[in-house]
């Protein structure tokens, strides 16, 4: 096929309309009609490059054929679900993969297991299927902890929570001792934290003040206790202070 006959090709795969392809390349529309009727022979470069952007083609596949042109045309729902997709941490992309992988598998006829392991894998409409879970550190936050010293892998624990758009976001946990959080966050409660060096003025966070563990609200020039019977810690009493994360959520008790 020659340029012509590429250019009729690929705009007709894509639905555009000989008035649409002028609009969105910027040629003249008697031009348009004159390169589809082959009355242009050897059209200037910049036309050529104007008209495949438009088709968002790729400029050797207009001229002589080569390579393979797949049509690129996203609709709103693709487009919406690259949106979401986007927005996903390492973990919920590779579920994502995972599943597109095993439904491929299933459509081709390769893996007649892959829709039931899919379905347990996401908890579907299958009744009998697990829920999605991850894993992801537990430690130790007692009322005095040396410093970094729950947050060593090496003092661990492994936990295994389910799948949601808040544990999603979590890269440790932590089991809280004493009732200084009370009564939102009750003694050995585990919490769920999302790495960060610092958080929003009201917000709940995971500190290291002189090498003591703290879970408070931020102040902006205290740490302050959920339960009113525990005084506010002015951040001036601490010689160093770090933050190791903030406090998204908990599990349920």
């Amino acid at each position: 096929m020659n340029f012509s006959e590429q250019v009729k090709k690929v705009k007709n795969e894509k639905g555009i309309t000989n008035e649409r392809l002028s609009s969105q390349s910027g040629i003249p529309f008697s031009t348009i009609n004159k390169i589809l009727s082959n009355d242009a022979a050897n059209p200037k470069l910049d036309v050529v490059i104007a008209i495949a952007t438009a088709l968002d083609c790729p400029i050797s596949y207009l001229i002589d054929g080569e390579g393979e042109f797949v049509n690129q045309s996203l609709s709103e729902e693709e487009k919406s679900f690259i949106k979401s997709y986007r927005q996903l941490d390492t973990h919920g992309k590779e579920l994502v993969s995972l599943v597109l992988q095993k439904e491929t598998e299933r459509i081709e006829g390769r893996a007649e297991k892959a829709a039931p392991a899919v379905s347990k894998i996401l908890h579907l409409s299958d009744s009998e299927a697990s829920s999605s879970m991850r894993k992801i550190p537990l430690f130790d936050l007692p009322v005095s902890a040396g410093l970094g010293v729950f947050l060593d892998s090496d003092s661990a624990e492994t936990l295994e929570i389910k799948l949601t758009k808040t544990s999603g976001q979590a890269d440790f946990a932590l089991r809280i001792s004493g009732d200084s959080m009370e009564p939102t966050f009750s003694n050995g409660e585990i919490i769920l934290v999302k790495k960060q060096e610092s958080v929003e003025r009201g917000e709940l966070g995971v500190f290291i003040g002189d090498g003591e563990g703290y879970f408070k609200r931020f102040m902006g020039d205290c740490l302050r206790s959920l339960n009113p019977s525990y005084d506010d810690i002015p951040l001036s009493n601490f010689k160093s202070l770090s933050c190791c994360g903030k406090v998204i959520g908990q599990l349920p008790r």
